[in-house]
């Protein structure tokens, strides 16, 4: 789903990314996968940072760090 997200992000179809990269969130979540909700979570970052929402990217920034490295 990241992948999917990926390429609707470089299509500027923003809406879009953000749904699959919001359902990549939640199944690693659901199964834990803590370099999958960061790697989730980064990419709305991206999204938010290329939409010129800096506070939300620096939310999704800062709800990733934990996840990094564990």
């Amino acid at each position: 789903m990241r992948n999917i997200g990926n390429v609707h992000n470089l299509l500027a179809n923003y809406e879009q990314a953000i749904s699959y990269y919001q359902q990549s969130l939640d199944l690693a979540r659901t199964i834990h996968d803590r370099e999958g909700e960061a790697a989730a979570l980064g990419n709305l970052g991206v999204v938010a940072a290329g939409r010129g929402d800096y506070r939300k990217a620096d939310e999704y920034y800062q709800q990733a760090l934990p996840c990094i490295g564990k």
